[in-house]
């Protein structure tokens, strides 16, 4: 991929961040005991620590340019900072963007909230700039052969 955007990222299942407790009473979306839920669907009893279940935890070094945005009235706040932490730390070119007392997910109602509308216009623009700027380890594509007639 050229680059990648999460918006509001669940990157940590073990539920070990702060922001699930100290920002609950700001997130109208989403509770802890939710999560703790729904993680224990999804691990099927393996372990949240696993980076593949929580990419907070991963070796990013091999992502392309990422972008994470979040809202800091929400629980996955520390996900997302963290998520970009780890990318930095990777090497991972990351721009990490926090919109001041935005919901979860507030990208998604853009139509009401300009706070969204400005997310996804940064977001058109990040993804905008990587397709245009071409991969130097892409294979170049093959010219199509002419075909003759007779």
């Amino acid at each position: 991929p050229a680059a990648a955007a999460v918006m509001s990222p669940w990157a940590d299942l073990t539920g070990d961040a702060d922001s699930l407790r100290s920002r609950a009473d700001l997130d109208a979306s989403l509770t802890r005991e939710a999560l703790a839920v729904r993680a224990a669907d999804y691990l099927a009893g393996a372990d949240p620590r696993d980076p593949y279940a929580s990419p907070a935890r991963a070796d990013l070094s091999d992502l392309p340019p990422l972008l994470v945005q979040v809202g800091t009235a929400e629980i996955l706040l520390d996900d997302a900072l963290h998520l970009a932490a780890r990318a930095a730390r990777d090497d991972v070119s990351v721009t990490l963007e926090t919109f001041p007392a935005a919901p979860h997910v507030f990208q998604g109602f853009a139509a009401v909230l300009d706070e969204g509308r400005d997310a996804l216009d940064r977001l058109g623009a990040f993804i905008r700039t990587h397709l245009d700027t071409p991969n130097p380890s892409a294979t170049p594509p093959v010219a199509p052969v002419p075909s003759t007639t007779a």
